[in-house]
């Protein structure tokens, strides 16, 4: 994540994780993703709307 704030310049990353992917979720948090909120009907998957959980974190800067 240094190198999307500080040399790519980045001001966010965001993870969108499908709801039942909790290694995903566990990641997210290990790396220093914070979870934001669940958004619903997110993504159309295999015939349906899906909701996604997003992580997320803002440039420190």
């Amino acid at each position: 994540m240094n190198l999307a704030f500080t040399q790519l310049g980045f001001h966010r990353i965001e993870a969108h994780i499908n709801t039942d992917n909790p290694a995903s979720v566990k990641l997210a948090e290990r790396v220093g993703l914070e979870y934001e909120c669940t958004r619903k009907g997110f993504i159309y998957e295999f015939g349906e709307w899906t909701d996604n959980l997003i992580y997320c974190k803002n440039s420190p800067g």
